[in-house]
């Protein structure tokens, strides 16, 4: 019998026409040391126009993609949090996350 191991910390990186730079917050946030099924990472796409959303496909499945239409900071990281798990989360604006986490 296998069991399922919910991720233990989902990091939710909202992102708003900034192609440039999400694969560098993408790709920190999967450089944590933790276990990959201890991670959830959560990409809200908030409408960009730019091609972010083609940078963070590049990605899936290891990375959740989230799109909606343009509401705003505020907005896209409560639709982070809402689309994941129940657990403890971090949430990225554009920065790089220090490894280890908790």
């Amino acid at each position: 019998m296998s069991v399922m191991v919910s991720p233990r910390v989902s990091v939710i990186i909202p992102v708003y026409n900034l192609r440039a730079f999400v694969a560098e917050a993408i790709e920190s946030a999967l450089a944590q040391t933790l276990p990959p099924d201890e991670v959830e990472l959560v990409v809200v796409d908030d409408g960009s126009t730019d091609g972010s959303g083609d940078v963070v496909r590049r990605y899936e499945p290891r990375v959740r993609h989230l799109r909606q239409p343009n509401r705003g900071l505020s907005a896209a990281r409560n639709a982070g949090g809402e689309g994941g798990k129940d657990y403890d989360y971090s949430s990225l604006a554009g920065f790089r996350i220090a490894r280890n986490l908790p």
